[in-house]
């Protein structure tokens, strides 16, 4: 009785928890694909997607328009802005390598962004007067 009494008095004494504070979700990629095709490109960009470090948490969306005319247009957006789009259609096996230039291509433009930013200072505002 004794032991229980004083396990719960250390309960209530004991400062709350503050974990979910210090949680934070770095670089999350969100799958808004609808076919095999889609979810294949998205598995293989996953595989190869390395965050670039110095541009902090970002989160990206792969999102997918199937069309049985044209195959299926697959978009990858950086918040709302599209910084990669390509048609594939199901016959098309080289999925890893569209995956590949994906890749490439949304690290590169996030990079020159960043070093853009840091050009024209943070705020987006030239610095100094040109001269």
């Amino acid at each position: 009785m004794v032991v229980f009494l004083f396990i719960a008095l250390s309960l209530l004494v004991r400062p709350p928890c503050t974990v979910a504070q210090d949680v934070e979700i770095g670089a999350l990629v969100i799958n808004k694909t609808i076919t095999r095709l889609g979810d294949d490109f998205y598995d293989e960009f996953t595989n190869r997607w390395d965050p670039p470090k110095q541009l902090g948490p970002m989160h990206i969306s792969i999102q997918e328009a199937p069309s049985a005319r044209w195959g299926t247009i697959i978009a990858v957006f950086v918040g709302s802005e599209r910084y990669f789009v390509t048609r594939v259609s199901s016959r098309q096996v080289d999925i890893e390598e569209i995956a590949e230039a994906a890749v490439k291509q949304v690290t590169i433009t996030l990079i020159r962004q960043h070093l853009l930013r840091i050009q024209n200072g943070e705020n987006g505002d030239l610095v100094g007067d040109g001269l």
